[in-house]
């Protein structure tokens, strides 16, 4: 089992050193993405993911039958990406939505 405490990850695991995050290697082969963020991947990771994205799929096919999605013209032609905790546009997509066959 994987043990995110272990002196094989950080020396002297349990005492509290910030500090130990602020330069990390990344061309380190000790370095580890999932370190930093232990509830995504491993034996932490949620329990529910598998379901969470079941659910995703099947509302994103439900609202793509009912509607469509276009970009507003209005709004900027080029859009860059932007890394956060998640991938997001900069600047933020400006959307027209209209019904797939309205009454």
């Amino acid at each position: 089992m994987y043990d995110c405490r272990g002196d094989e990850l950080f020396p002297d695991a349990n005492s509290f050193k910030p500090e130990r995050f602020l330069h990390p290697d990344p061309d380190s082969k000790d370095s580890n993405l999932y370190h930093f963020i232990p509830f995504i991947y491993g034996p932490r990771k949620c329990l529910g993911y598998r379901l969470a994205g079941v659910e995703m799929r099947a509302l994103l096919a439900l609202l793509l039958r009912q509607f469509k999605f276009e970009l507003d013209p209005s709004g900027p032609a080029v859009h860059k990406r932007h890394l956060r905790i998640t991938m997001r546009p900069d600047p933020p997509l400006q959307l027209k939505v209209s019904l797939v066959n309205p009454l």
